[in-house]
């Protein structure tokens, strides 16, 4: 009887040690990629720093600061997969690598020799979120009122959880997706913060000088510093603020069906019940008072 009941004990302890092997391979191997990325890069000596969810690489000499940084870090992720995924639910398998790029050509050297893309003008930060390349990355301010480096991976950070949240073959319009990145700055950040407060004053301004509403965030009508703020704001507004009851069906309405690849954001706000003259309206309300 005795040798019975060990031999159930080892087959039911079994497949939960398998699984934890598995878990401990891939960890290593992601280990072993964000080493090796930042390698190609020639970035010189690095440092790095595991959170809960992140595996955070930077220059040495950011050494005394990475645990600081690791620590800020994961709480764009913590803020971003609260609102997106169900309590202990994690946005992805593993660890998501940071790479915090003391160069912004080291940045473009990242994007051309590991993602394997060309530059899309002169970009900020980058992230992939499939399982083999997953990753975001991030630069300092190429020029005056660029976000710091920690600010910009915070925000590829975000972004990245959202697209994990929509699914590889879903394709979100850029705009949401990056303001999403911003919009969870701004949580992180706290209202208290001047950055944010700033911004938000401005994107007010604009909105009343330029009258605008939430739907020209996505018309394509927005140029320059105008753009990123009130995209930046309606997605705040979407996500964070009195649309995020129903911002994953939102999401959800971008999934594709047959024959129809990509859907457009009046088919994911009619999929999510959503209207726009009531989004438009509540959001100039919400522009007053962001909460």
């Amino acid at each position: 009887m005795k040798s019975l009941v060990t031999m159930t004990a080892l087959a039911l302890l079994l497949p939960v040690s398998l699984h934890a092997d598995e878990k401990d391979d891939a960890l290593a191997a992601q280990r072993k990629a964000a080493k090796d990325n930042w390698d190609r890069v020639d970035a010189g000596p690095s440092v790095s720093h595991e959170t809960a969810h992140l595996i955070v690489v930077g220059p040495k000499g950011m050494e005394k600061q990475i645990k600081e940084t690791g620590v800020l870090l994961e709480k764009y992720y913590d803020t971003a997969a609260k609102v997106l995924f169900p309590p202990k639910e994690a946005a992805w398998p593993g660890k998501l690598a940071v790479y915090l790029f003391e160069q912004p050509e080291q940045l473009d050297s990242f994007i051309r020799r590991v993602e394997k893309r060309r530059l899309v003008a002169a970009e900020k930060g980058t992230f992939m979120a499939e399982d083999a390349r997953l990753h975001a990355a991030a630069c300092p301010p190429r020029e005056k009122g660029d976000p710091a480096v920690r600010v910009q991976a915070g925000q590829q950070i975000a972004s990245a959880v959202l697209m994990r949240k929509a699914g590889a073959q879903t394709i979100v319009p850029s705009w949401l997706v990056a303001g999403f990145g911003r919009a969870t700055h701004y949580r992180v950040a706290g209202s208290a913060s001047r950055e944010v407060a700033n911004e938000r004053s401005a994107t007010a301004r604009f909105a009343v000088r330029n009258k605008r509403n939430a739907s020209d965030a996505w018309a394509g009508v927005l140029e320059g510093e105008e753009a990123p703020l009130l995209q930046g704001s309606v997605a705040d507004f979407l996500a964070y603020g009195p649309g995020r009851t129903k911002f994953g069906a939102l999401l959800e309405g971008f999934k594709p069906e047959e024959n129809v690849e990509q859907k457009t954001m009046q088919q994911a706000l009619d999929a999510a019940n959503l209207n726009v003259d009531a989004i438009n309206t509540n959001w100039r309300r919400y522009l007053a008072a962001p909460r």
